[in-house]
């Protein structure tokens, strides 16, 4: 997924980049396919103990890009789901690919977020902010626009894995990858009142080509089950929680 920040020399590129990606982005190999995507969804949903009974009524997802993931946030029914990202040209995909289905799209970056203050119980992010500079501007705007005791959850690349390795070297634009560690983010997100709650690694196949689907969904959780296989895994998932106001 894609976002920005402001102030940043990078961000014409993430943007640039993005916009002239947006028409092809879902045929690209590391583009997650079939239900890969629902997997990884699911990964989150459980590490935040995130279900449709309990389900937050106010919804941020951060880099929505073309709306990969916001179905499945859609199936929460919050009373209020906003989407953004940097990219225009992104999210117009997402309105074409989600239809009447769609949410409220946002351009913006998610270091200058235009909501106010406790505007939202939970933030969500998929895989987008190694592609933040950023990383203190970036936090603070998520706790700012964080009600008290809201929730952040995060899913992004995990550096130990060689597919993330080679493409943080190769693509400058997910060059971000290189420092996506988990150390990286407890600490910024602390800095800014958000604490860890969980965290899991999880998830090794795109669902690309899609007739391995029944092989991936059978395989990924017994690879999950073994420690040392899980720590190379391709994401790390994230539950943070927003300190409780004095």
């Amino acid at each position: 997924m894609s976002t920005g920040e402001p102030d940043d020399r990078k961000k014409p590129e993430q943007k640039a980049y993005f916009d002239a990606a947006a028409r092809e982005y879902e045929r690209g190999f590391f583009t997650p396919a079939g239900d890969a995507r629902l997997r990884r969804y699911r990964a989150l949903a459980r590490l935040a103990k995130l279900e449709a009974s309990s389900r937050p009524s106010r919804v941020l997802e951060l880099g929505a890009g073309t709306g990969i993931y916001t179905g499945s946030l859609n199936a929460l029914g919050a009373g209020l789901l906003i989407g953004t990202d940097i990219s225009g040209a992104m999210l117009r995909e997402a309105r074409r690919n989600l239809g009447e289905a769609s949410p409220p799209f946002v351009q913006c970056s998610v270091g200058a977020l235009p909501f106010g203050p406790g505007s939202f119980d939970l933030v969500v992010a998929f895989a987008c902010l190694h592609h933040v500079t950023g990383t203190d501007d970036a936090f603070a705007e998520i706790s700012r626009v964080l009600a008290s005791r809201g929730r952040l959850l995060m899913m992004e690349p995990n550096p130990l894995h060689p597919l993330n390795a080679v493409l943080g070297f190769l693509k400058p634009v997910e060059r971000g990858i290189l420092r996506s560690w988990p150390s990286r983010w407890r600490k910024a997100a602390e800095r800014h009142s958000l604490f860890l709650e969980a965290m899991k690694y999880g998830s090794f196949f795109p669902g690309r080509p899609r007739c391995f689907e029944p092989f991936y969904a059978a395989a990924e959780p017994r690879l999950e089950a073994i420690p040392l296989v899980r720590r190379i895994a391709i994401f790390a998932y994230y539950s943070f929680r927003k300190k409780e106001h004095d």
